[in-house]
């Protein structure tokens, strides 16, 4: 076994919507919105802006929900989606804004209720708890701002619109409503982690540690000649665990790859009681590494 056997796939945007059928992400602000659709093939992004009336018009609720109903629904008649998520409304200081981003983001319930278009899987998730999901794709350093974070993840995952607009000029940026769209393509991603971490718990749900073969080596190296063919001879995945709770992230990995050798950088000083559990040499240079499979 030699670093040259290591898989490394790294996921795109592209390639995350492929493991669902269909989906649509929505981000709604009261002026502008932004819209992803995976149709199951490829990529849809729109984002539009609804006339802003003044706070003296009785009316000015009505007229901006009619007004973003008709553009929704040129979007989405006729159409379903496995996935419908959209962020939901956080209570802020200005009961303006929240009112009226409350009349907003009920329409969609309304064109699903009134069958304008037909969803299987509906989702309501406030920012915090579509970045949490969103993030298990690519976690950054640092505490950043929303939407840097969320740019951060779509570059990373190669998001061909992002890629496209990133270097354009702020007032392009707004013209396009490159924020909108960006967060609508995230909120969307989030679902795909939810269920990609619902899947993960499944799988692992029935499986234990005495289900798992693991070995702890000081070097890479090692495994050339090792005892265990799988390890001497096998390509292996590497991957990266919480070493707060290592046990639970064996167990998901090894449900994840049930047909694969996993390798994770692991030093000494991350072992701790786990180490010592499962009678790990704790050696001198303070590396190590840990294989494991499915038995």
């Amino acid at each position: 076994m030699s670093y040259a056997n290591v898989i490394i796939e790294k996921p795109t945007v592209l390639n995350l919507f492929k493991t669902i059928p269909s989906g649509i992400g929505l981000d709604i602000a009261k002026n502008h919105s932004g819209i992803t659709i995976w149709n199951g093939e490829t990529i849809e992004t729109y984002g539009f802006s609804i006339d802003e009336y003044s706070k003296d018009d009785y009316f000015a609720e009505y007229r901006m929900r009619k007004q973003f109903k008709e553009k929704l629904t040129n979007i989405v008649c006729g159409r379903h989606f496995e996935y419908c998520v959209i962020e939901d409304v956080y209570g802020g200081e200005n009961f303006d804004t929240t009112r009226k981003l409350l009349a907003l983001q009920t329409v969609i319930d309304e064109l699903i209720f009134s069958r304008i278009c037909t969803v299987g899987e509906f989702y309501r998730w406030n920012e915090p708890k579509w970045s949490k999901y969103t993030r298990m794709f690519y976690k950054q350093k640092g505490k950043l701002k929303s939407k840097v974070e969320t740019q951060g993840i779509l570059d990373f995952l190669e998001f061909d619109f992002y890629k496209e607009h990133c270097e354009d000029k702020p007032a392009k940026k707004r013209e396009i409503f490159f924020e909108d769209i960006c967060d609508s393509c995230a909120i969307l991603l989030s679902v795909v982690a939810y269920k990609k971490l619902q899947l993960n718990i499944a799988q692992s749900s029935s499986l234990k540690l005495s289900d798992i073969k693991m070995y702890y080596i000081e070097d890479i190296m090692d495994t050339y000649g090792f005892k265990d063919r799988r390890i001497a001879e096998e390509a292996y995945i590497l991957a990266d665990i919480n070493t707060r709770n290592i046990e639970k992230d064996i167990l998901l990995l090894a449900g994840m790859y049930p047909n694969d050798v996993i390798c994770v950088e692991l030093p000494v000083d991350k072992l701790g009681n786990f180490g010592l559990k499962h009678g790990f040499k704790f050696y001198s240079s303070g590396e190590g590494y840990l294989f494991f499979y499915k038995k």
